[in-house]
């Protein structure tokens, strides 16, 4: 899990915030340059890690979601709105740590914070592929 947590830190989160930010780019539209850019910036997300920079795995995520919100507000599309805020609202989570039970329901901080995520990808997707199908 730590791994692919630090995959997702260092390339994905960057990954998203490039197609929402530069949907014309050659990252955001074709495979293979998306494939070279998730190598380089894991192979740079490690190297960084490995450095002892720990810090990393929590600033990159924090930035690109950042880059997403201003995006999605830029772009006036509702689905791309709420899949940042829920990002926002995934990233509150994990910083908490722990939350009321009544804030979280039944699920644990780490449940919701997958949850949360989860549903800004899916609305994310759904606000990229509507832009894409016009």
């Amino acid at each position: 899990h730590r791994f692919f947590s630090l995959v997702a830190a260092s390339a994905a989160f960057p990954l998203l915030a490039i197609a929402l930010c530069w949907p014309d780019d050659e990252t955001a539209k074709r495979d293979k340059a998306a494939a070279r850019m998730l190598f380089l910036l894991v192979a740079i997300g490690i190297a960084i890690h490995l450095s002892g920079f720990a810090l990393w795995r929590q600033i990159l995520p924090v930035v690109s979601v950042l880059m997403m919100v201003i995006a999605a507000s830029r772009s006036k599309q509702a689905a791309s709105i709420f899949g940042a805020l829920f990002f926002v609202a995934g990233l509150l989570v994990a910083a908490l740590g722990q939350a009321p039970e009544f804030v979280l329901g039944p699920f644990s901080a780490t449940q919701a914070m997958h949850y949360l995520m989860a549903a800004g990808f899916g609305m994310l997707g759904w606000s990229l592929s509507s832009r894409t199908s016009h």
